[in-house]
């Protein structure tokens, strides 16, 4: 199903929501595994000053990916700017 322009379709999610993450280890990837296209992005107003900003393009629809690599510890919120219902957290340490 498609996620649509209000919240919030339960269809439409980070999975999973929450991830652990190892400063200057490897990226952690997004996959667009739905049919709708998302983005991925960081939340400004949410994020300590000093943490890594990140921004992707479209991801597309089906089996678009975006990655970053996390060069700070601290908790990272991020969301989709599409669906911004759509959120997650990033636990970088």
């Amino acid at each position: 199903s498609a996620c649509g322009a209000t919240p919030p379709d339960t269809s439409c999610l980070f999975n999973p929501a929450t991830y652990n993450a190892t400063v200057n280890g490897p990226s952690v990837v997004w996959r667009n595994d739905g049919g709708v296209k998302h983005t991925v992005g960081t939340n400004a107003t949410l994020n300590a000053n000093g943490l890594d900003t990140f921004t992707s393009n479209s991801l597309g629809s089906h089996g678009g990916t975006f990655s970053h690599g996390f060069t700070v510890k601290g908790t990272y919120h991020y969301y989709c700017t599409i669906h911004p219902w759509m959120k997650g957290i990033i636990y970088a340490n």
